[in-house]
């Protein structure tokens, strides 16, 4: 990570709260009282004057509280580009020029009514990556915004290879679509799964989780691809599919 992207975040982040209108004392705070996870205030005012930046899930928190996209804060588009969601106020109080600034970010909580998610489309060595340990923010270079019913947890994938498009209909996943998946280990009948093949280099894949009694089948929806038995010492699953995005 090079001392030019942090400080091109941190001028960012300044900036989109500016428009927002958070006031610079109390920004850290505002932003710790307002972000789903527990960080130090002193963690928040390093990313306001360029000393760190955040990881990809908090990055994505972070982009939903401003109502901003992640490309913007990361400085990846020549201008910010700023959504400005439709706000409700949860205020007690009139903000004016006699107002302390403390006291009024304690009662600016703008909360957007139509809220979407970005989520870092990932390669499949990047998933896998991640299923071990938090991905840096600097190795994601694309992301996509899908629905906000999606956990800031999620990411997406794009498929590659036939063995999950079905030539019988639906449900289908041709070569080329993103799966947006949520992290998820357990074994659930019917589900379409991520998984990670250990015994073939680390190859991860898109599977229908089948379970017929003692059998755990690993089930490609293209049947020109025979089942596998879910083995434990060969298999591991990374998460659930939620969501399945393709260009017609």
């Amino acid at each position: 990570m090079t001392n030019h992207n942090v400080l091109t975040f941190a001028q960012r982040l300044n900036t989109i709260c500016d428009e927002q209108g958070i006031p610079v004392r109390g920004r850290a705070r505002y932003l710790q009282e307002n972000l789903p996870y527990r960080l130090s205030l002193t963690g928040i005012r390093k990313w306001l004057i360029g000393e760190a930046i955040p990881e990809t899930s908090k990055l994505i928190n972070i982009a939903e509280l401003l109502g901003t996209t992640v490309e913007c804060l990361l400085g990846s588009r020549d201008t910010l580009a700023i959504k400005k969601p439709e706000m409700s106020y949860q205020s007690s109080s009139v903000i004016t020029a006699n107002t302390t600034p403390d006291k009024s970010i304690q009662n600016f909580k703008p909360l957007a009514k139509h809220q979407s998610r970005v989520l870092p489309l990932l390669t499949p060595e990047q998933v896998l990556e991640q299923s071990n340990a938090p991905l840096p923010t600097r190795s994601v270079t694309k992301w996509i915004t899908v629905s906000d019913d999606i956990s800031a947890q999620a990411f997406a994938m794009q498929v590659h290879g036939n063995s999950m498009c079905n030539p019988n209909g639906f449900p289908s996943i041709p070569e080329g679509s993103i799966v947006i998946v949520e992290p998820n280990h357990e074994m659930q009948h019917g589900k379409i799964i991520v998984v990670v093949d250990h015994h073939s280099h680390d190859y991860v894949s898109v599977k229908k989780l089948e379970i017929d009694g003692p059998h755990q089948l690993l089930v490609s929806l293209n049947a020109i691809y025979r089942p596998l038995e879910f083995d434990t010492d060969r298999f591991r699953i990374i998460g659930h599919v939620k969501q399945i995005m393709m260009t017609l």
